[in-house]
């Protein structure tokens, strides 16, 4: 019996403004407070191994036939039971007309309706003209609701007919659990016996991953009257979300459970009304250990005697991006292209099993583009045109294909408030 973990695979990357690199940095003594609130679509879906969309509760489908079994994709315990039919009928598994490959116990479709929204809170300072530090921590709210439901035709009480009194006693229990198969049985398997917890509903609040780190950038005007600006950014993102937890399959990442440590440059040429450029970056992230199941072979409901110590070594992640800017110093839209991959993470122990199953999903690629509306009240501050300086941001996501990844799909509304510090020069 069969119930996926239906982990989504969300990384959460909160910087002073963007999760990119700016070509500019704050000037001397002044400092940023940023506000921002990000709507996840988390239900909108999923890409698999192969690039396909499908839903997230596809994750959770499973056809209970003799093949399924067969090969213990439907679980050990029904794989048992294909095995005991073979063991009385030779036939089994060979297309000749075998009793084993007439069961069905019908099919499994599943239903998951995820929840996640984020505040995100933030400050920036001018160390000099050309240093900027900065940090940032979301908090999250988070609700995973998950349900499996039965349809088809479960035959297994017709093969217990047809076997009659020469199949053995342990066969014959076998079918007599497998008719009972139902959404009521299945939960029980992944609670009782295998000791899972918060399988219909999982909840969080709480910070996810905070990020402190250094920007610094340089300007100069080309031969074109264009202006060349060049930002390099270097962060840290600390562990500071929820934990990894082994006994849960419903939990939705919400951390990196380790530090990591990450390097975008950021290139770009601005003409008066018109800007372009690109940005490049990279994470590494330290290995750690924690508990987690190892399975023995196929199965996905790994048993709690299988939780162990493992060693962790995450992927690298890398990006870059292209983007187009059109504005003014009060009013801009910008529009970038991107891609985000994170090589696959590498997972060994001491408890034999098969650790290359919990490294096969992990690699993970994105192809996204976003839409930025923006408004800048600094240069009409300076002008005494406008009571505060701020700049608010509206910021549209989504993804255009994937794989091992969810589709990210959101909006963002960031609100930085400038102030003035007695360091501040001039």
């Amino acid at each position: 019996m069969v119930i996926k973990r239906t982990w989504m695979p969300l990384v959460f990357c909160w910087l002073m403004h963007e999760s990119r690199a700016l070509a500019q940095t704050l000037p001397r003594g002044i400092g940023v407070i940023n506000l921002g609130t990000r709507n996840i679509w988390a239900d909108a879906g999923y890409y698999d191994q192969f690039g396909q969309l499908k839903s997230l509760g596809s994750r959770l489908d499973v056809e209970f036939d003799a093949a399924s079994m067969r090969t213990g994709k439907a679980g050990a315990s029904l794989k048992k039971l294909y095995d005991n039919i073979a063991k009385y009928d030779t036939n089994s598994g060979t297309g000749q007309g075998s009793i084993g490959d007439e069961l069905n116990l019908g099919s499994q479709r599943g239903i998951v309706k995820p929840t996640v929204s984020v505040n995100i809170v933030g400050i920036g300072f001018g160390i000099s003209n050309k240093v900027t530090a900065f940090a940032g921590v979301p908090f999250i709210s988070a609700k995973n609701e998950t349900d499996i439901e039965f349809s088809g035709t479960n035959n297994a009480a017709e093969i217990k007919a047809k076997l009659g009194d020469a199949a053995f006693d342990e066969l014959k229990a076998g079918l007599d659990q497998a008719s009972q198969l139902s959404k009521d049985t299945v939960l029980s398997e992944i609670t009782e016996k295998n000791r899972y917890k918060d399988i219909q509903h999982w909840t969080y609040k709480g910070p996810g991953d905070a990020v402190v780190g250094i920007r610094t950038g340089k300007s100069a005007t080309l031969r074109g009257g264009q202006k060349y600006a060049l930002g390099i950014q270097a962060q840290v993102t600390l562990p500071t979300g929820p934990a990894y937890d082994p006994d849960s399959l419903t939990q939705i990442p919400l951390s990196q459970n380790t530090t990591s440590f990450g390097l975008v440059t950021d290139h770009r040429v601005t003409w008066t009304y018109f800007a372009a450029g690109g940005d490049v970056g990279a994470d590494y992230a330290l290995p750690y250990d924690r508990k987690q199941r190892v399975p023995e072979g196929s199965e996905s409901v790994i048993s709690i005697e299988r939780k162990t110590i493992v060693h962790v070594q995450p992927g690298m992640a890398l990006k870059g991006s292209l983007y187009s800017l059109l504005g003014n110093a009060t009013y801009r839209s910008q529009y970038r292209l991107g891609i985000n991959q994170k090589q696959a993470t590498q997972f060994s122990g001491s408890l034999a099993g098969d650790y290359g199953a919990l490294g096969r999903p992990t690699f993970k690629n994105e192809v996204f583009h976003e839409l930025e509306l923006i408004l800048t009240t600094v240069k009409i501050y300076k002008q005494r045109k406008f009571v505060a300086p701020f700049i608010l941001t509206l910021k549209g996501h989504d993804s255009l294909s994937g794989k091992n990844e969810l589709r990210q799909k959101y909006i963002e509304l960031t609100l930085i408030l400038l102030f003035s510090t007695p360091m501040a020069s001039g």
